[in-house]
């Protein structure tokens, strides 16, 4: 089947194991479009999350962008979405802009064109796109749960500005290279899961940076998502990485004006162990949040009867417990105790 690079510039490659045998579009969608549950006081419930006020919401607040941030001053909104000017957390929401929108998203776009592309799709590059923007407005709607502003600009920022470069971005020469060949970026999502309850469970899209360190084996470890943690990778005998980090965490989001929120930041420390790239499990721990301990195990070779399964096991914070059974289709079951 033929792929859109050669092999050394693809980044994304059929694994039998660990979060890239669980990696397809369906998958994709789901945990960038149910990640905002992971946040304290946001409603996992299905219908919360994709209710069609939130839609509503989002198409109207879409549809007069120039008022939008005229009201917010477009000084304001330039140097708190665009230009980094800040590290406040107030004034940074360009943070999560390029960090999550533009690199991540345009990652996950580059993966997908390679999993379309991999699977004999004709058009991988348009149907990347598309899947792409399906999931980004999926993520915005979701966003508006509980919200009644039709002035927000984060929306704007994020769909019309961040999502649509991050399509170009891994399509410019010397991107792909860099991510797969100078540093090794990875997609280290959670297992999204469908709750007996009706909620959605255990969905976040999550990006680990791992690169060298002179004079040593060891590598310099950067995770990023909803929180943003760094550490250090550690090569097994057996030819895993086992990784250690620490940093901060988004707890909640707290609005600042009827523009823009921001959010309250927690403590938060991970531990990984991966093979090649591909994550076979990890455990987090945050000091305030909807689930302070998380423990996600993904298909491999020790779950791997009768069926490659995976489970996870959340809890100890706002959200209660939770439970849940995932496969390589990238879609769990679970339950909220």
């Amino acid at each position: 089947m033929a792929a859109p690079q050669g092999d050394s510039l693809r980044v994304w490659k059929e694994a039998e194991w660990g979060s890239e045998s669980q990696f397809n579009p369906a998958s994709m969608v789901l945990n960038e479009a149910w990640d905002i549950g992971q946040l304290e006081g946001h409603d996992r419930r299905l219908d919360r999350l994709w209710s069609g006020g939130n839609f509503r919401t989002l198409g109207a607040t879409l549809s007069h962008p120039v008022q939008s941030v005229r009201r917010q001053g477009w000084t304001d909104f330039v140097t708190t979405e665009i230009v980094p000017t800040s590290l406040a957390k107030d004034r940074a929401q360009w943070i999560p802009n390029y960090q999550v929108h533009l690199l991540g998203g345009g990652f996950n776009n580059a993966r997908l064109e390679d999993w379309y592309a991999a699977h004999g799709y004709e058009r991988p590059a348009l149907l990347a796109c598309a899947t792409t923007y399906a999931s980004a407005i999926l993520n915005e709607a979701a966003e508006r749960y509980d919200q009644t502003s039709e002035h927000a600009t984060d929306p704007i920022a994020d769909l019309f500005l961040f999502d649509a470069a991050s399509l170009v971005l891994f399509r410019l020469p010397g991107v792909r290279p860099f991510f797969t060949q100078t540093v090794q970026m990875m997609n280290w999502p959670l297992q999204p899961t469908l709750t007996l309850q009706g909620r959605a469970e255990n969905a976040g899209q999550y990006w680990a940076i791992r690169t060298p360190l002179p004079w040593t084996q060891w590598r310099f470890l950067y995770h990023f998502g909803l929180g943003n943690i760094a550490g250090l990778s550690v090569p097994t005998q057996d030819g895993h990485w086992l990784s250690f980090a620490a940093g901060a965490h988004a707890r909640r989001n707290v609005t600042v004006d009827s523009t823009r929120q921001t959010v309250e930041i927690t403590p938060k420390a991970g531990v990984f162990l991966d093979q090649g790239g591909s994550l076979l499990a990890s455990a987090f721990w945050n000091g305030h949040s909807a689930d302070r301990f998380t423990v996600q195990v993904h298909p491999n070779r020790l779950t791997s009867w009768p069926v490659p399964w995976g489970f996870w096991l959340h809890g100890g914070g706002s959200s209660g417990w939770g439970i849940g059974l995932t496969t390589t289709i990238g879609l769990g079951a679970g339950l909220n105790l």
